[in-house]
């Protein structure tokens, strides 16, 4: 009976020492704003409290970029848009199941070169008046400002390879790599035509490039592309070929690779051959060798 309530207390007592995590809302979860160089602009975020007491909210901004998996990073160099945003004041008291509205202003610089900008509004619970800290929870609110004025759209593909260049099947990893040059965030279509070596095309495949693609930022993607649908007989030759459509502009880019198909059963003629004429070599060089010693 004693082990029972050991055992029993050893799984009760550190449950009822954690405390639990406050919970609170935010609205909207995403903003996308156009203002003009030199003028403010004003948002208005909503916080609730969904705790049975008041708590105290801070809001602060920080940077984000997109890494080249199309993932935010956030609190990173990269956007001096965060210096844009003012709160005033940055931190709130929220009675219990209440909300309050706050106003955010955007003010970005006159002169500043037009185009997207990305940046995070915080929303973070803050210790109470007893100085307690619960487990801190934070919404960061993506806020997309396009800064207003001639914009360029420029996409460069830094780089289209194959991981090989000769293949033994139709199934070729490539590696695409996609760099935004211009001032804007742009959307992405891609495609990607196989032709054979009579410039015939023997396979087309639409392919996901992602969401679309910030300024200054780099977009690496693993692809995986079949050729035609039955393997040739003799070694052959394919050209590879991607089609980048982007932005509004719907400007078309391409690059070509050539892959190389040696099926399998080339493979092993190949390594008989090379056998055959190594153990020529080796007769020779041993014929040679016996022809030329002197009897006992």
């Amino acid at each position: 009976m004693k082990k029972w309530f050991l055992a029993l207390a050893v799984v009760i007592l550190p449950l009822l020492s954690i405390q639990t995590a406050q919970a609170f809302s935010v609205s909207p979860l995403k903003y996308e704003i156009t203002v003009d160089p030199g003028t403010s602009e004003l948002l208005k975020v909503t916080v609730g409290n969904s705790e049975a007491t008041t708590q105290q909210f801070r809001l602060t901004s920080v940077p984000v970029t997109m890494d080249e998996t199309d993932h935010p990073q956030y609190g990173v160099a990269g956007t001096e848009a965060s210096s844009w945003l003012k709160f005033e004041p940055t931190q709130y008291t929220i009675g219990a199941k209440g909300k309050k509205e706050i106003t955010i202003t955007i003010n970005p610089p006159a002169g500043i070169e037009p185009g997207t900008r990305v940046v995070a509004v915080v929303v973070q619970e803050v210790a109470d008046n007893k100085g307690t800290v619960g487990l801190s929870p934070r919404i960061a609110i993506p806020l997309y400002i396009t800064v207003a004025g001639k914009v360029s759209e420029a996409l460069r593909i830094s780089s289209w390879q194959p991981v090989q260049k000769v293949f033994s099947s139709l199934t070729w990893p490539i590696q695409l790599t996609l760099r935004n040059e211009g001032t804007v965030r742009v959307p992405l279509l891609g495609k990607v035509v196989v032709k054979n070596s009579q410039n015939e095309a023997v396979s087309e495949k639409i392919i996901s490039l992602g969401n679309e693609l910030f300024p200054n930022t780099n977009r690496s993607l693993s692809l995986t592309v079949i050729g035609e649908k039955t393997e040739p007989f003799l070694p052959a030759r394919y050209t590879v070929n991607v089609l980048i459509q982007y932005g509004a502009s719907k400007t078309v880019l391409n690059s070509t690779v050539v892959i190389w198909v040696v099926p399998v059963f080339w493979w092993i003629v190949g390594g008989v051959f090379i056998l055959i004429i190594i153990g020529i070599i080796l007769y020779k060089l041993f014929f040679k060798k016996r022809k030329f010693v002197s009897p006992v």
